[in-house]
């Protein structure tokens, strides 16, 4: 009987291993928001600073020598948010291009990340200046960069095929959780004199990882395939699989995908970022990959991730923490119930659906925004929301496996979170330049037209998608 005919259980230490490998990409959640609230009393952007310095004047951070903020302009906040996107995209060379997520082991690469995490942290709630600021963020977006490529790759070699679906889901809801924990702590701390807590907070969460890695367990895949340790893997296989009958041919088969010299001496060259870029018969999957990881990024959905609360203060007459921090809510709930109909539904319609609603709320938001009617600006920000979450979100890493060959998956996924990372940094850093010089309004409605787009050119290139 095949391994992938038997329906295994999940058993307490796949759970176990589950979670803790989750929480590194809730992390990354957490720090693509994180700066989202505290922003404006990092930089002195608040109003009533005289009377909050006098009141700092009583805290511990003051009693150290910590600042209570440091003025910064707009280019300044901008290179904030954006280090934590370049960050991302220094974690993917590094670990992508020179081999070092397959060559150090999954568990490894998440206690380093933890590591870097917890130092990032700490590193901007005891800054004094923004250069330290910067270069926390740095850290936390290399970490991110590196869970986001290794935990997920982790929890699938962990996991039976029968519930590589259920499981694989937890990564992008970890990441939805994440961001709505960043909310839901800066609701409490995010504050003139309690900023530097959220990111104590974030510190805490590291550690509590990196304690949690020292029980969880190696890839068995990668210890056969790289290491060569089968009795180790053998042993872990044992509690991570309910039907341990069915552990010698799933490792066999694990050995058999992994070409030994001869084998590899017969095979054809692999594929070259520069073959996949070039070469006119993958110009298809080249195109398809590029429209579907930067539309991710640059339909506009982080802007609200990155400066949501910004926004709407200047335009909302509500409570905008508990705005944002319900739109994150939104985001989790959303994508929690999407997960189970994505199959039945299809990638393509569910794509054509999300564009639509985005582009269409982001059209109603810029025209609410100008007519100063904040009630219609919330409403648009929640159908902005859901409409990300049904689709263009959680789809495009999903899909680069369904639409490359196995010979091209690899350089696919590569290029695809490159181009991610790169969209990522465009808006992080435009979009609070774009708001100051032309308006919040101006800036949904090029992410209307940047959806309309994008919208066309799925119709117009993915008949082949399923």
């Amino acid at each position: 009987m095949e391994e992938r005919e038997v329906r295994h259980s999940v058993t307490p230490r796949l759970a176990w291993s589950t979670v803790i490998a989750c929480l590194g990409t809730f992390q990354f959640g957490f720090h693509l928001s994180v700066m989202n609230a505290p922003q404006k009393y990092i930089t002195c952007q608040y109003e009533d600073l005289e009377y909050w310095l006098l009141v700092y004047e009583k805290t511990v951070w003051e009693k150290f020598g910590f600042p209570q903020c440091k003025e910064a302009s707009t280019t300044q906040v901008a290179m904030i948010t954006a280090c934590f996107t370049i960050g991302g995209l220094l974690s993917l060379i590094f670990l992508g291009v020179f081999g070092v997520a397959h060559s150090h082991g999954r568990k490894k690469i998440a206690l380093v990340t933890s590591v870097l995490f917890m130092i990032g942290c700490l590193s901007i709630a005891m800054s004094t200046n923004l250069l330290v600021i910067d270069v926390g963020r740095l850290l936390t977006g290399i970490a991110a960069g590196g869970s986001v490529i290794a935990n997920p790759i982790w929890i699938l070699e962990l996991t039976p095929n029968n519930h590589r679906g259920l499981l694989g889901s937890l990564v992008q809801l970890a990441v939805a959780i994440g961001i709505l924990s960043a909310q839901v702590v800066s609701i409490f701390w995010a504050n003139p004199i309690q900023w530097r807590m959220v990111f104590v907070f974030g510190a805490g969460i590291a550690l509590i990882q990196g304690i949690a890695l020292v029980s969880s367990i190696e890839s068995p895949k990668w210890l056969v395939i790289h290491k060569g340790d089968l009795p180790q893997a053998t042993e872990i296989m044992s509690s991570i699989r309910s039907e341990t009958h069915t552990i010698d041919l799933e490792i066999s088969s694990w050995m058999e995908d992994e070409p030994n010299e001869s084998t590899r001496l017969i095979k054809t060259q692999p594929v070259t970022m520069t073959d996949f870029l070039c070469k006119q018969k993958l110009r298809k999957e080249m195109f398809s990959v590029l429209v579907l990881l930067t539309g991710q990024q640059l339909c506009g959905m982080n802007a609200i991730t990155f400066y949501g609360v910004s926004i709407l203060t200047l335009h909302a007459s509500f409570n905008v923490l508990y705005i944002t921090t319900s739109l994150a809510a939104c985001n989790a709930l959303v994508l929690l119930l999407i997960s189970p109909l994505v199959d039945r539904l299809g990638r393509k319609p569910l794509l054509i659906a999300s564009l639509a609603v985005m582009s269409l709320s982001a059209m109603l938001m810029a025209w609410s925004i100008t007519s100063n009617r904040d009630i219609i600006i919330g409403l648009a920000c929640f159908s902005f929301v859901t409409g990300y979450s049904i689709g263009i979100g959680p789809l495009p890493f999903m899909m680069i496996p369904e639409l490359t060959s196995v010979d091209t998956v690899g350089v696919a996924q590569l290029f695809g979170s490159a181009s991610n990372w790169l969209a990522n940094i465009l808006v992080a850093f435009l979009v609070p330049l774009g708001q100051k010089y032309y308006g919040s309004e101006a800036c949904f409605a090029a992410f209307a037209i940047i959806c309309i787009i994008y919208l066309l050119t799925v119709l117009q290139i993915g008949s082949h998608w399923p």
